[in-house]
């Protein structure tokens, strides 16, 4: 099922509060709440990360495709995110995208919120659990007295039992609630990635 201990790095939020009226919790999905902290960088630089698509895949993606931010007007692919823009991701053989995410707000330098689904959603071990309604990502970038980090809240992700039979974080593939996976994948798919990303980029 993969390592589902969370690294040294790796803080948990004990309450992480936000004001949205658009952000409910279903009674029957789950929130998940994360702390990343970076040394020796900035707020900034992990903003960047994130909306530009060439630093986003360096630091998570090099090896499932280029991450990409497509205008949903014109089917066109952007350097960068922009509100109503599309996050597509975790491209699987096929070359469709594993992750959809659409931007619904951006304040530059400071959170990004993301309309988020990914194909996970779709492989409950019951199907009659599944649902296609989309969780709610906030990632909120703050400088701090280490350098910087990144406040994670993911509302409304479903807590159905699900089967990953290919995963790329376990050979045996992962069986647990959605939301225990999309808790782990945060740090093996994000948090860890652009740890060492950061390390290259400041060594050189």
């Amino acid at each position: 099922m993969g390592n589902y201990h969370s690294c040294k790095f790796l803080v948990l939020a004990v309450a992480i509060m936000f004001s949205s009226p658009a952000i409910a919790q279903s009674s029957s999905a789950s929130t998940i709440k994360q702390v990343a902290v970076y040394h020796k960088t900035s707020s900034q630089e992990l903003y960047d990360i994130i909306v530009d698509a060439d630093k986003h895949t360096a630091a998570t993606h090099p090896a499932s495709g280029n991450v990409k931010y497509i205008d949903p007007a014109t089917g066109k692919s952007h350097a960068k995110a922009q509100v109503g823009f599309d996050l597509n991701a975790f491209f699987l053989p096929d070359g469709t995208p594993g992750l959809v995410a659409r931007v619904l707000e951006i304040q530059p330098g400071k959170r990004i919120v993301f309309s988020w689904i990914n194909v996970a959603w779709q492989i409950a071990n019951t199907p009659s659990d599944i649902t296609t309604m989309p969780s709610i990502v906030v990632l909120e970038f703050k400088d701090n007295t280490v350098g910087a980090e990144v406040i994670m809240t993911q509302v409304d992700v479903p807590a159905y039992q699900i089967h990953m039979a290919r995963s790329p974080f376990s050979e045996n593939g992962e069986t647990a609630p959605l939301s225990e996976i999309v808790r782990v994948h945060w740090e093996l798919a994000y948090w860890q990635p652009i740890r060492k990303y950061l390390e290259v980029v400041h060594n050189n």
